[in-house]
């Protein structure tokens, strides 16, 4: 069965996530901060008169953060009203479900269970049943 998926960067770091779970992509914007939210929660957006939590994923993943930027983008998922923050897209790329393969990164394995290699790139997936539940706490 082939998988089709989005690759994106964070902090010069490619993943992916499943084609099927994105709603649209836009260009980032700042959020509304909401007091004692952790701290990758960046607050609250408005799309189309919709609220959206936005999960900033350098902080999420806890990997280094740099000031936003112009290419940064939000993933806006299908399953729930939220907002990825990544720093840039990439391309799309399918794969088998063959190619998956265990995160080889322990810390992230929770959010990042599955992986395939692109280019001599070990490539973590957002599994986003996972992240959403995840987050949950912090915004319902």
């Amino acid at each position: 069965m082939k998988i089709e998926l989005i690759v994106f960067y964070v902090a010069g770091q490619p993943y992916a996530i499943n084609f099927n779970e994105i709603d649209e992509i836009q260009p980032a914007k700042k959020g509304t901060p909401l007091p004692f939210a952790e701290d990758w929660h960046e607050g609250l957006i408005t799309v189309r008169g919709s609220l959206y939590p936005l999960v900033n994923l350098r902080k999420l993943l806890a990997v280094s953060y740099d000031s936003p930027k112009e290419t940064d983008k939000m993933i806006l998922l299908r399953r729930s009203r939220v907002a990825l923050l990544v720093d840039e897209l990439d391309n799309t790329a399918i794969i088998d479900e063959s190619d998956l393969r265990e995160n080889p990164e322990v810390n992230s394995r929770d959010i990042l269970p599955n992986a395939f290699e692109s280019n001599g790139n070990i490539v973590p997936i957002v599994n986003v049943e996972i992240l959403l539940s995840y987050t949950r706490n912090s915004y319902v």
